[in-house]
């Protein structure tokens, strides 16, 4: 359950089905977007040259996204409405 949402992912075998656990998520590996699978507000969004640094707030949930060559992509403002996959 990730803010009222049922995620499923795959294991290498070492948790039983139905068995709760954690997910950590690299920030350099969530993606933001005009579609995906959590809705999020934009909180903070910074160009940092290489890189565009966004917190997002999924929910209650707090979300830091470094996403990676930022050039030809869309940029999301403070206060936008995105989705992150």
């Amino acid at each position: 359950d990730v803010d009222g949402r049922e995620c499923l992912v795959a294991t290498d075998g070492a948790f039983e089905a139905g068995r709760e656990g954690e997910i950590v998520l690299r920030p350099e590996a969530i993606r933001i977007g005009e579609t995906g699978l959590l809705p999020c507000k934009v909180e903070l969004s910074c160009f940092m040259g290489s890189y565009q640094n966004y917190h997002v707030r999924v929910g209650d949930t707090l979300v830091k996204i470094s996403d990676n060559c930022p050039i030809n992509k869309r940029v999301f403002a403070v206060g936008e409405d995105a989705f992150i996959s």
